[in-house]
């Protein structure tokens, strides 16, 4: 018999067809959510969506964080990432156009 259990995970609510135990497919809920948010704290990345076939984290930082990062993903088949590259905004109010004359 297949069972119905909605699990959280990375604060998502997602429902579960399984025909294991319910507490089994929570514990197993437990640990990818405890996983994920584990790395996702150590390169202060934001995980921004999650799905059965998907993960979509965001992170800045240097070139050698974000190859560490998706280093820990090798094992897995990434079928697409994005990366912007250098990216620089200006501060608010620092342009000369938006300073007021003297």
């Amino acid at each position: 018999m297949k069972n119905k259990v909605v699990v959280t995970i990375a604060d998502r609510d997602y429902t579960m067809v399984a025909v294991e135990d319910e507490n089994y497919v929570r514990k197993c809920a437990a640990h990818v959510d405890q996983q994920l948010r584990e790395i996702a704290n150590i390169y202060k990345a934001k995980i921004i969506d999650l799905s059965p076939d998907s993960m979509v984290f965001e992170l800045i930082g240097k070139p050698d964080k974000i190859d560490a990062f998706l280093k820990m993903f090798e094992d897995y088949e990434i079928l697409e990432q994005c990366r912007t590259g250098v990216t620089a905004l200006e501060r608010g109010g620092m342009h000369q156009h938006m300073q007021k004359p003297p």
